[in-house]
């Protein structure tokens, strides 16, 4: 929590009233497991990346090859600091090994 808090607070406009909010698409066969969205600030700036698994109890720990298409450019983990780029889709079962979420950061 202390790191996400710390992240918002540097980066305010991703979170301000007027901020964008943009569905990711999840493909594969357990795509109903996974929500990903992305937030910037009106401005396009300060982008930021969510991805939360759903329905858990049916995953049995298996994405099956699920993955997230991220927008363009590089990332980094917030809580794992491990960086994510080059490819649109990524495993869903990469973002989510060390954290049962992740929340990325546009890299800079």
């Amino acid at each position: 929590i202390m790191r996400l808090l710390a992240y918002r607070a540097r980066h305010p406009a991703a979170f301000a009233p007027g901020s964008l909010y943009q569905p990711l698409p999840v493909s594969g066969a357990k795509a109903e497991h996974a929500v990903a969205f992305a937030r910037s600030a009106a401005s396009g700036d300060e982008n930021v990346v969510v991805i939360v698994p759903r329905l858990v109890a049916r995953l049995a720990d298996d994405w099956a090859g699920t993955t997230v298409e991220l927008p363009a450019g590089a990332w980094t983990g917030v809580l794992t600091g491990e960086r994510y780029g080059g490819a649109a889709h990524v495993m869903v079962a990469d973002l989510l090994s060390r954290f049962p979420v992740a929340v990325l950061a546009r890299a800079r």
